[in-house]
Formats: structure tokens, sequence, C-alpha cells
């Protein structure tokens, strides 16, 4: 059975105030809270580096990590925690040191090219020295 009770306005008022401030006292202690007990520990790997064809890159890798079980951040959230930092982070990269690795990468194409015509000419020298020895001989 439900009971109805009726108060006047000042009672009302008086209610609502301190359900009010009841409202900013959990939020100030939620805050409190946080910030002495951490429940996420964010971990950032950066690497940077080459491949077989010499491409350099820079790619980034983040991972969250718990500081105590009280509370649990869902696998759905962290994983999109994840991706908005390694986007943002890449993004930072990209536009900090984007001309830098682009012209890394064209200096290593260029050093290659280098490289296959001092095979190439190393190559013509050699049979030019054959050639030379066997008119000699």
């Amino acid at each position: 059975m439900k009971k109805i009770v009726q108060i006047d306005e000042y009672e009302y008022n008086k209610l609502t105030e301190l359900a009010k401030l009841n409202e900013q006292q959990i939020s100030k202690r939620a805050i409190e809270l946080w910030e002495k007990e951490g429940v996420a520990e964010i971990r950032f790997t950066l690497d940077a580096g080459t491949d077989y064809f010499d491409t350099f890159t820079l790619d980034c890798k983040s991972s969250i990590f718990y500081k105590n079980e009280k509370f649990v951040i869902q696998e759905e959230l962290r994983n999109r925690f994840r991706k908005i930092i390694d986007d943002e982070v890449m993004y930072r990269i990209e536009e900090k040191f984007g001309g830098l690795v682009k012209a890394i990468n064209r200096y290593n194409k260029k050093i290659d090219y280098l490289d296959h015509l001092r095979l190439i000419l190393w190559g013509i020298a050699a049979s030019g020295w054959a050639v030379a020895a066997v008119v000699l001989l």
C-alpha cells in the first residue's frame, strides 16, 4: 500500500536544496577518489623503424592497465579509448613529422638506386677488365 504524504512548499524547497547539496558532495568525492586511486594507466609505445624495402615508418600503440580492481572499464570502452588515442597520436605525429618521414623515404629510395647503379658500373668495369685480360693474353 502506498502512503501519500503532503508537505508545504518550504519543506519541499529545503529537501530539494539538501538533495542538490548531496549531489555536489557526491561529485566532489568521486573526483577526489578518481584523483587519489586512478583506475587506469595508459601506456604508449611508439615504434620507428624500416621494413624490408627501407621504408621508414612511425607507429603508435597504446594499452590501458588497471591500477586496482575496484572499478572495471568495459572491454568495448577500452577499445574505443585505444582507437581514439592511437588515431590522435598518429595524427599529431603525421602533422609534426610527416614531411620528415616522406623525405627519409625519398632519400632511402635514391640511395637504393645509387646502390643498383654502383653494382651495374662494377659489372661493366669487371667485364671491361676481363675483355682486356683476354685480349692481352
